[in-house]
């Protein structure tokens, strides 16, 4: 039943989408724009161009919605406080609350560069702070509300899923430096987690995830998971 693969507060067509990722032509049978005005008692009150507009906002999901991959620890050693938390983090909290920048331009990027180096100058006397830079920023700038996170295990393995229902906050009492942090709902969540090794996830803690490598992995879930068991 497809009820039993469902995630919290996403959509069925949404998901539908997601693992098949084909196109979709919409044909509308006869007699439809008698919706909502004839025998309402048998075929509901619902016009058809509100039917049409709750495809639209379907379809639009796929624009304004992000997936991110995330990394939760070395080895996802903190895999268990994010989920009893109920929110992700992400490290480099030493260079402090990133609320305050407003206006990215090259400035300010270089500002956080610097500012890396000089707060972990041994792990970066001879590495370049970009990708940490970059990181930093999606996280505290870029991810939003309603955003996808799936949370992996190096880069063969996913172990849970959430999904971003708060801002970003810098938090003072947390383990170790992850200081920066969102606040989540988890959709999904294994410890053994499920193998994905042929979706190439990336290496470092925080990037983006294209919808087609997401339909991959759902699909996975849903093959190994007979059900959806957060709540």
């Amino acid at each position: 039943m497809t009820t039993q693969i469902l995630l919290q507060d996403v959509h069925l067509l949404d998901l539908l989408l997601l693992v098949m990722k084909k196109k979709i032509c919409v044909i509308h049978g006869p007699n439809l724009n008698l919706l909502g005005k004839r025998e309402t008692n048998i075929y509901g009150i619902d016009t058809l161009e509100f039917i049409n507009l709750e495809i639209d906002i379907m379809f639009n999901f796929f624009d304004k919605v992000k997936v991110w991959q995330l990394s939760p620890g070395e080895n996802a050693e903190y895999l268990e406080k994010f989920y009893k938390n109920s929110r992700i983090f992400i490290g480099w909290g030493k260079i402090g609350d990133l609320s305050n920048i407003q206006n990215l331009n090259k400035d300010v990027i270089k500002n956080l560069k610097n500012l890396i180096r000089e707060k972990y100058s041994k792990e970066y006397e001879n590495k370049d702070p970009t990708k940490a830079s970059r990181m930093l920023i999606n996280f505290s700038k870029n991810m939003n509300i309603g955003d996808i996170v799936i949370l992996k295990k190096g880069t063969s393995k996913v172990i849970g899923i959430c999904k971003v229902i708060g801002k970003y906050e810098y938090l003072n009492d947390v383990f170790s430096d992850y200081n920066h942090s969102r606040k989540v709902e988890f959709l999904w969540y294994n410890l053994e987690g499920i193998d994905v090794k042929d979706v190439s996830l990336v290496i470092y803690a925080l990037e983006k995830l294209n919808w087609d490598k997401f339909a991959k992995i759902f699909e996975r879930i849903s093959k190994n998971e007979r059900r959806f068991f957060c709540h």
